[in-house]
C-alpha cells in the first residue's frame, strides 16, 4: 500500500488506555459517519496505517493525496492532521485534514 508517512514519527499521539477515530470535523459535537466504515485506533502504531487506508482506500475515487503537511494536537481530545489533495474532479491542490478524535468512556 502507498504511504506518505515514511520517516514521520508520530509518538506520544494516543494516550494509553484510550481509543481514538478518525472524523471529518473538528467539532467534538460533530455526528460519527457510517458504522460500516468506522473503527477505533489505540495506538501510535495505527495511526499511519489507518491514514494510509483512508487517503488510498476509501477516499481514493474523490482525491489523489501528494504530501503529507504535518499534524498538530488541538485540544487534549484531538488532533489534525494536514494532508496536501488534488480533488479527482478539480485540478487544484487544497487541504484535506484528518481529525483523530479521542472517544469517551461510559464513566465521563
Amino acid at each position: 500500500m502507498k504511504t506518505l508517512f515514511k520517516n514521520v514519527s508520530l509518538t506520544g499521539v494516543i494516550r494509553p488506555g484510550e481509543v481514538y477515530t478518525f472524523t471529518e470535523d473538528d467539532d467534538r459535537g460533530c455526528g460519527i459517519d457510517c458504522l460500516e466504515y468506522m473503527y477505533i485506533i489505540r495506538s501510535d502504531d495505527e495511526i499511519a496505517p489507518a491514514l494510509d487506508m483512508e487517503m488510498f482506500t476509501i477516499l481514493n475515487d474523490f482525491y489523489n493525496f501528494t504530501t503529507f503537511l504535518g499534524h498538530e494536537k488541538l485540544s487534549d481530545d484531538c488532533h489534525r492532521f494536514r494532508v496536501k489533495a488534488i480533488p479527482k474532479s478539480e485540478r487544484k491542490h487544497i487541504v484535506y485534514c484528518f481529525y483523530l478524535q479521542r472517544i469517551m468512556t461510559f464513566p465521563e
